[in-house]
């Protein structure tokens, strides 16, 4: 699987990761996934589009068309952190530890 990285975009994207969250809660209720309305109040703080793309990451697959996404995080900057999600057909595969190790370099969170 071909995944690639990339900063958030606009509105399309919020869809998009709206819907990762459905489908995964609906596809594994046992994996936590954050409600589509608290990815709607984390990105409002700071209510900045600039934030948002520094603070917000997308995995895409690539080898689809168009491509699809199959993760996103979003980076804390005064804790250090991220949550992560991930579509039902990442989750515990090698390309889900290649996202989580991307996530923990760190330099998303401080860039």
């Amino acid at each position: 699987m071909n995944l690639q990285s990339r900063p958030y975009r606009d509105a399309t994207d919020l869809t998009q990761m709206k819907q990762l969250l459905m489908f995964g809660a609906q596809a594994n209720p046992t994996i936590s996934y954050m409600h589509s309305v608290c990815l709607e109040w984390d990105i409002q703080y700071p209510p900045n589009e600039v934030a948002n793309q520094r603070n917000l990451y997308l995995w895409e697959r690539m080898d689809t068309e168009p491509p699809t996404l199959e993760a996103w995080a979003i980076f804390s900057r005064r804790e250090g952190s991220f949550d992560l999600f991930v579509s039902p057909a990442v989750y515990g595969t090698p390309a889900h530890a290649a996202v989580m190790d991307e996530c923990g370099m760190g330099h998303r969170a401080s860039a």
